[in-house]
């Protein structure tokens, strides 16, 4: 079930922050972002809980899945791999989830510092695919950009993906 009125710290709703996410995306990538809740009402420890899942589609390709790519016990390598669903990972109070600030964050951040710029709370490589897809970085920083990622990284198919396209629009021009 997806929540349209989920609020985030800016006061808005999923839909808003998605909608100046995609403002500045390449719009030839085909980048899809989805954010939906589960609940659970059994009893564990403290009672019910409510997980937030987000995730990023590139040409309907599942890149980023949060929190199911982080969890310890599938990815244990992560920089700060979950140990439970549970844990409080989805939610920052009155700021909404993770993912969400970590969006509003990069959004706040002026052009010139986007790359630059440390995000210490992004420890799941949100902010690499929005700075890969971001349409107002150039070519030229975002090369210099890739060469400090690693190349299994989402946000390398992202960059890849864009160079690509960008070759198809000058070929048929």
């Amino acid at each position: 079930m997806t929540f349209a009125n989920y609020k985030v710290q800016h006061g808005g709703c999923w839909t808003k922050l998605r909608r100046q996410v995609y403002a500045i995306l390449a719009p030839e990538l085909h980048i899809q972002m989805y954010c939906t809740f589960y609940t659970s009402d059994r009893d564990y420890k403290a009672g019910p809980f409510t997980s937030p899942r987000t995730w990023i589609t590139l040409e309907k390709e599942i890149i980023w899945d949060f929190p199911s790519y982080f969890l310890e016990w599938n990815h244990p390598d992560v920089p700060k791999p979950l140990k439970y669903l549970e844990s409080g990972h989805g939610l920052w109070g009155d700021f909404g989830s993770a993912p969400a600030q970590l969006m509003l964050d990069y959004l706040s951040t002026p052009v010139n510092q986007l790359l630059a710029r440390v995000f210490y709370l992004d420890y799941w490589g949100l902010i690499h695919i929005l700075r890969a897809g971001d349409r107002r970085i150039g070519q030229r920083r975002l090369r210099a950009f890739a060469e400090q990622l690693s190349p299994t990284e989402p946000a390398m198919k992202v960059i890849r993906r864009r160079f690509s396209r960008r070759n198809e629009v000058r070929i048929h021009v």
